[in-house]
């Protein structure tokens, strides 16, 4: 079975329309936007000192995710679980986190500064003196 655009409707994801509606309000809405710069500061951050982890990126894209649509929830009064179950959270949070490092790599945001690495240092073993203290026993 095909829909009017003539995609296969048994490949499609089921979330596609919830998706795209909570991507397209949390992108729109201007409330939103100064916990968007402080997270992609906090990736450019990351990727600059070698230490990005795309989980982690993830969870905190989460966070933007639902706030906004708990936003978009009060807003149009529907439940936030009805509305936009986990799954669809989870899956617009991937999407944008990807979208996101992908944009910070190419240089949307500014240059990135790669901090060089530093040359492994030899490591020198200090042996500690010990010292037995007799203590006075009263």
């Amino acid at each position: 079975m095909t829909n009017l655009n003539g995609e296969n409707m048994a490949t499609m994801d089921p979330y596609h329309v919830e998706k795209t509606e909570l991507a397209l309000y949390i992108e729109n809405e201007g409330s939103l936007y100064p916990m968007k710069k402080t997270i992609i500061a906090n990736m450019k951050r990351k990727i600059e000192q070698d230490k990005y982890d795309a989980n982690l990126a993830v969870k905190g894209w989460l966070y933007w995710v639902n706030r906004g649509a708990v936003q978009y929830c009060k807003e149009f009064r529907v439940e936030l679980i009805r509305c936009f179950p986990m799954a669809v959270r989870l899956a617009v949070a991937k999407d944008i986190s990807e979208a996101e490092y992908a944009a910070i790599k190419a240089g949307e945001y500014g240059e990135l500064k790669m901090k060089a690495k530093k040359p492994a240092a030899k490591t020198i073993k200090k042996t500690a003196k010990k010292t037995s203290r007799k203590r006075a026993r009263p």
